[in-house]
């Protein structure tokens, strides 16, 4: 009876390891999407979710809140988000609280009334950045590109480009441009932080 016994569990064991691991999948990532080994990347690390339906939405633009949680979360994967209060009720007030927390917000600087709303691509080049440089504290780079349209931005933020630039995160596009100002999809942020993630 026990060598039947041993032989079972034996038997469960040997069927349990060889059954594959299914990770999370989204109906609207195709096999050939340009950005899939992006989001999967991310969705193992646990730094991407998607939604409740079972999509990704890669053609949604990102919001400030959406942003700040990838990054955080990308600079920070080993803080239990759970335990961290918050001071204001959204989602990802908690991340907001972490970056506070590091020096990579000021206190007060993304409330309700300001993080859904859509993010620009210079914002995210400096969330990014000081996310990096304070949380991760790799030294600043300063690896200048010359684009064709950033002769107006700040020598801050001109500074923060320069370090995405130097880090190997933003080349800008095909035409020479950053276009600081425009938003950005979420397939294209998937792909901004797998390359700060897997650099």
């Amino acid at each position: 009876m026990k060598k039947i016994l041993m032989f079972l569990i034996c038997f469960v064991m040997i069927f349990s390891f060889a059954l594959p691991s299914f990770a999370l999948t989204f109906s609207d990532v195709a096999d050939n999407s340009w950005f899939r080994t992006y989001v999967y990347d991310l969705t193992e690390k646990g730094v991407v979710n998607g939604y409740t339906d079972g999509t990704f939405r890669p053609d949604n633009k990102v919001t400030v809140a959406e942003f700040i949680k990838l990054i955080i979360s990308a600079s920070a994967p080993d803080i239990n988000y759970d335990l961290v209060s918050s001071d204001f009720n959204h989602w990802a007030a908690k991340y907001v609280r972490v970056g506070e927390n590091y020096g990579v917000f000021e206190v007060g600087e993304y409330t309700l009334e300001n993080i859904d709303q859509e993010i620009s691509r210079i914002e995210i080049v400096k969330i990014l950045s000081r996310c990096d440089m304070l949380i991760k504290e790799t030294p600043q780079n300063s690896v200048f590109k010359q684009f064709s349209d950033t002769a107006n931005l700040s020598e801050d933020d001109l500074l923060y480009l320069s370090h995405a630039v130097g880090i190997g995160v933003i080349n800008g596009d095909t035409e020479g441009t950053f276009r600081p100002n425009d938003s950005l999809l979420r397939s294209e942020c998937a792909k901004v932080i797998y390359m700060y993630t897997n650099r």
